[in-house]
């Protein structure tokens, strides 16, 4: 913990408050792509203002529960409660890395939903959504050529039970 605060500290020292507005534009950039996401799918532009709120939205949209929003809130909570009361032993290093790599994989598994959910299913689009996630969220927002389809994750599961009560 201390090496984030001191490398902070150093950021600001070297650049002075300048740093901050790199910052500032990317977070512009990104409530503006999620609200343009969120009216582009017939939802609260303004939801995504409100922290919880917005998750729980955005899971709407690709058809997941709003219960799922705990999977994608509480690891970087718990990861914040282990690397203060943890230490710096390796069982808290493996718990971080469990903790990581479980919400990396939901948070990831959810995005790829929100590109099926516009009808982009290519490799290079799940990509694009990993790599440049708030201007990808931007383009869907703004582009005309993406329509949004509906939520993927209901349908997967209202699939599975039609062709439970047909066998």
């Amino acid at each position: 913990m201390d090496t984030i605060i001191e490398f902070s500290i150093g950021l600001f020292d070297r650049f002075g408050g300048i740093i901050f507005i790199p910052m500032i534009l990317f977070a512009i950039v990104g409530v503006g792509a999620q609200f343009m996401l969120y009216e582009k799918c017939r939802q609260p532009g303004s939801a995504c203002l409100i922290p919880v709120l917005n998750v729980i939205v955005f899971l709407k949209i690709v058809g997941r529960p709003a219960q799922h929003a705990w999977y994608i809130i509480l690891p970087p909570v718990l990861a914040v409660a282990v690397s203060i009361f943890g230490g710096y032993d390796t069982i808290s290093y493996i718990a971080l890395g469990v903790i990581g790599t479980f919400w990396l994989g939901f948070v990831g598994k959810v995005y790829v939903e929100l590109c099926n959910s516009f009808g982009k299913n290519k490799i290079i689009d799940y990509i694009l959504v990993m790599v440049f996630n708030g201007l990808y969220v931007l383009n869907l927002g703004l582009s005309y050529e993406a329509k949004y389809r509906g939520p993927v994750y209901q349908t997967k599961e209202k699939k599975s039970n039609v062709e439970a009560q047909l066998a």
